[in-house]
């Protein structure tokens, strides 16, 4: 990235914590009151989580507020095998704010026949894949780059603590699309493919770091972002990952007494002007000429909406996370004693994949 480039970054990345921070307060006020406007639930068929929803509402960002929609999920991660819980606590402390961003990106299992192997697959990534680009150190304001060779190495967490303002790092969305059926439930749906990346700021407001015992937990350990819109505008893409206005993740882990472990995900991010980056947009034309010569119809009987396409990011973000949870609980089982540095392999203490 050239010097203009990673000067329009930082500066991007700054705005996009303030907002984020303030969304996040905004919403924490709300999710706490269950004052949220339009609630909703959403839940997996297979495994479901718990207290999980979706929402719309207006934040108090800007003049005239902003329209945002939110995804929260709540899963079980694990549960005590064998020894103490608090153990376990300082185990997953130590999983959730070192090793946790360095593991969150997957290859899927191959699969053949026999011993044949001549049909070669390409190989398949899910998850995320995390890697740190620029800083503002705490005690003198100085900005700088990381170096290359510890780009997928994400720092200690706990470092946002102490010696960090913020870190700004990219995330690569694997197998991120969005399919829309525009005529309805049961008819071919046109595929969307969402950018690949984007640009995050993490900072100490979106850290947890919480080893004492209250409100039925003996741990809390978490962290998050604020979603940081990219320097150079998509060519196609008006909206989704690196084209939102406002946003942020928060992904939080308790630990229990007794040795169970829960996930909380919570984003909220502000909804969609248009899908496609055209003088008309197509896909938002579509479903209001739909609408308006069957009065509303295509709304009501065939899901065609603004708010059932939003519906549809909700839920492929939903997946999605949920698919890198699940990833993470299998790198997390692999392992006896996340407080063995030296007994783990190097592409979990690198962030590099074999």
């Amino acid at each position: 990235m050239n010097g203009a480039a990673a000067q329009t970054l930082v500066r991007e990345a700054e705005q996009a914590l303030e907002s984020g921070v303030r969304l996040k307060q905004w919403f924490q006020q709300l999710d706490a009151s269950g004052e949220l406007t339009d609630r909703f639930g959403l839940r997996r068929s297979f495994n479901p989580p718990g207290n999980s929803y979706g929402f719309f509402d207006v934040a108090p960002l800007g003049p005239h507020g902003l329209t945002v929609f939110g995804v929260v999920q709540e899963v079980r991660f694990d549960t005590l095998k064998a020894g103490s819980p608090l153990r376990l606590r300082d185990e997953m402390r130590e999983f959730v704010l070192r090793y946790f961003m360095r593991v969150t990106d997957f290859r899927r299992p191959d699969a053949y026949a026999g011993a044949r192997r001549c049909m070669r697959q390409p190989v398949e990534r899910v998850g995320f894949g995390y890697s740190q680009h620029f800083y503002k150190l705490s005690a003198t304001g100085e900005i700088g780059e990381f170096p290359l060779e510890v780009k997928f190495e994400i720092i200690d967490l706990r470092e946002l603590l102490w010696r960090y303002d913020w870190i700004v790092v990219r995330v690569d969305l694997f197998d991120f699309d969005l399919s829309f059926q525009p005529f309805g439930d049961g008819t071919p749906s046109l595929r969307l493919p969402l950018p690949e990346s984007n640009y995050l700021v993490l900072s100490r407001q979106f850290i947890s770091d919480d080893t004492e015992a209250h409100d039925g937990a003996i741990g809390r350990f978490g962290l998050g972002y604020a979603l940081v819109k990219n320097p150079l505008p998509s060519r196609l893409l008006a909206y989704g990952p690196g084209e939102f206005d406002a946003g942020f993740q928060t992904i939080d882990f308790t630990v229990l007494p007794n040795g169970e472990s829960h996930v909380r995900m919570i984003f909220v991010v502000n909804r969609p002007r248009k899908i496609l980056n055209l003088p008309v947009d197509p896909v938002f034309t579509f479903i209001d000429a739909m609408n308006l010569l069957t009065a509303g119809a295509a709304a009501r009987l065939f899901c065609v909406s603004h708010r059932e396409l939003e519906i549809g990011f909700m839920v492929q973000h939903f997946k999605q996370h949920y698919d890198m949870i699940v990833g993470a609980l299998s790198t997390w089982s692999q392992f006896s004693d996340w407080l063995d540095e030296d007994s783990l392999p190097e592409w979990v203490k690198r962030g590099v994949l074999a």
